[in-house]
């Protein structure tokens, strides 16, 4: 009887870390692409990240780096191409190269709604082809 309860109370906490550790692969990702611009201009070379607080801990976040004309493609942190459907918090930030104690870096000209996360946007269960970031910066 006592070999039988241990079985079963091994199976049931083998079977809640897999969910816990998110076994079973997640929601399926939908295409997210789209364009950041500052003042107008693409902004390149811009990190983009999506980011929320529910879902399969490996689904929570999700990155892109814009090209020349500020087009960005979502992925998976450390997977692959798209997104899961949800509601994120945007996080945009300009990548620039790190300072030294002689020439600091210059301040980021993103906005402060863009760059801590405040902006939110809803992902369709048919993903995003055109999502836009359109940045006005105070420093012109």
């Amino acid at each position: 009887m006592k070999s039988a309860f241990r079985f079963r109370a091994g199976a049931l906490c083998s079977a809640f870390i897999a969910l816990a550790a998110g076994c079973g692969g997640g929601t399926a990702l939908v295409p997210v692409e789209g364009t950041v611009t500052l003042n107008g201009a693409p902004l390149a070379d811009a990190e983009v990240k999506f980011e929320r607080s529910d879902g399969p801990l490996e689904q929570r976040i999700f990155l892109a780096r814009t090209d020349d004309a500020g087009r960005f493609v979502m992925r998976l942190l450390g997977g692959g191409e798209g997104v899961a459907p949800g509601n994120y918090r945007v996080a945009i930030k300009s990548v620039h190269e790190t300072g030294s104690e002689d020439k600091p870096a210059p301040p980021d000209p993103v906005p402060v709604p863009f760059r801590d996360g405040s902006t939110a946007i809803e992902v369709p269960v048919e993903g995003l082809k055109n999502a836009e970031f359109a940045m006005e910066s105070r420093r012109r």
